[in-house]
């Protein structure tokens, strides 16, 4: 007799270190650094500012980040366990600027199959990543899983790259210090 758990997610978490990360920051802050970033209109006060034409850009290929796509093929053939990786596209890629006091609503990527996040800038207290378990409206409502846990979070890290299934709903908590967090959000389809 036993118990099984059954339906995991698959999360991958990457920290680039060493000689290769400084050649990869420099790469991603020279996109950073030639992109400019507003708030967008109509979502609610007090949301991150993401860099222009967000989500039908690719920063990643706009720019040429020859680095970073080598490290995201890299990361993603061990996301999916799978040599050789299949073909995907970025359909779409941005930076995003969190500074004092703002935060990302609760958001899923949509159609995509996988989505992540680059830390350029964060000294790790400016705001926790978090997912709802997929399951979370029923947490409250069962006695056999009402103690589970109900999602995940993520502290950032300079260098940090996290993956994850689109369909998860997902944001970060408020910016509660005087830094501002510099990120790179990206989604992709598998062919």
């Amino acid at each position: 007799m036993s118990i099984e758990y059954h339906f995991p997610l698959p999360f991958f978490r990457r920290k680039v270190e060493g000689p290769g990360l400084e050649a990869l920051q420099d790469e991603l802050w020279n996109a950073c650094n030639q992109s400019s970033f507003d708030h967008i209109p109509g979502w609610n006060k007090g949301t991150h500012k993401l860099s222009d034409n967000a989500f039908g850009d690719c920063v990643i290929k706009k720019y040429n980040c020859i680095r970073f796509m080598k490290h995201l093929d890299f990361c993603l053939r061990h996301y999916l366990e799978t040599n050789p990786l299949p073909d995907y596209t970025i359909t779409s890629s941005w930076f995003t600027k969190t500074v004092k006091h703002e935060h990302a609503h609760l958001h899923d990527h949509g159609p995509s199959d996988v989505s992540g996040v680059y830390y350029l800038q964060t000294n790790g207290e400016d705001g926790n990543l978090h997912f709802n378990s997929p399951i979370h409206f029923l947490l409250a409502r069962n006695y056999v899983i009402g103690g589970q846990e109900g999602g995940l979070e993520v502290q950032p890290e300079e260098g940090l790259l996290f993956l994850w299934p689109s369909f998860l709903l997902h944001g970060t908590a408020e910016n509660r210090t005087d830094s501002e967090r510099i990120s790179l959000s990206f989604n992709i389809k598998i062919h």
